[in-house]
């Protein structure tokens, strides 16, 4: 059997984004805690005929992953001290920062703000480039990803369509262009989650359409608000190492 074209795959990436996307309601499973299963198999066996093309969607694209993705826990992150403190880049790298923690409790113990004001926290947010002494001098997608290579030289540039080595998970990089950065990270189960700023983990875009593609999902949220965020410019796919594999640096 020969292989697919570069081109024949991006095609079937999009159309497979596509009916993710629109029959994600009906077709999807969940697990005991309300979350997208990560079992693709023992689901497509509930929804065999009306949810086919569902569920070969999500088949191909699980075989670009490696299985050494990170589950999808949004309640890891629910801890004041961490939701305050960290951001999408710490989501990406699956870290919870021992050192940015301790410095939010410091803030909080002394000033009593983490309820009446978490935001208080969010200057202690690592940003890409801290760890190395690296400045940000332009949100330009050559500049992003560089800081971020000067953090953890162990992470590697991607595409969706590439399989990352074993002990690494997949992640993206996003800005609007001069003005501000984001981060995604691929999960088990094929989706994608993200930590917008202080605010708890999610997975699903501007739209509010759950995500199985960045590249593809919606990251205007500039629609009703003009002081909205409005990532237009996609960077790239990263190959980032698991904790266990090699420990990662945001601060």
């Amino acid at each position: 059997m020969s292989k697919l074209t570069l081109e024949t795959e991006k095609k079937i990436v999009q159309k497979c984004n596509r009916i993710l996307v629109s029959q994600e309601k009906h077709c999807q499973c969940y697990d005991k805690n309300n979350l997208p299963s990560e079992d693709i198999t023992k689901c497509s066996r509930k929804k065999k005929v009306v949810c086919n093309e569902y569920h070969l969607c999500k088949k191909y694209f699980k075989t670009k992953l490696n299985g050494d993705e990170p589950p999808y826990n949004p309640t890891r992150w629910d801890n004041p001290l961490v939701l305050n403190s960290h951001n999408c880049y710490t989501y990406f790298l699956n870290d919870h920062n021992e050192h940015t923690i301790q410095k939010c409790k410091e803030l909080c113990t002394k000033n009593k703000t983490c309820k009446s004001k978490p935001r208080k926290c969010s200057k202690f947010k690592p940003q890409p480039g801290s760890f190395s002494n690296q400045h940000i001098n332009k949100f330009t997608c050559k500049d992003m990803v560089y800081n971020i290579i000067q953090d953890n030289p162990a992470i590697k540039k991607s595409s969706f369509l590439e399989k990352c080595p074993l002990g690494y998970y997949k992640g993206a990089i996003v800005v609007e262009t001069d003005r501000t950065y984001h981060f995604y990270r691929q999960d088990k189960g094929v989706t994608w989650s993200h930590k917008p700023g202080i605010s708890p983990v999610t997975n699903i875009d501007a739209r509010g359409n759950i995500i199985y593609a960045p590249h593809e999902c919606d990251r205007n949220y500039n629609k009703q608000n003009n002081n909205g965020l409005n990532y237009n410019e996609f960077c790239s796919y990263l190959c980032v190492p698991t904790n266990v594999f090699k420990k990662t640096n945001s601060n």
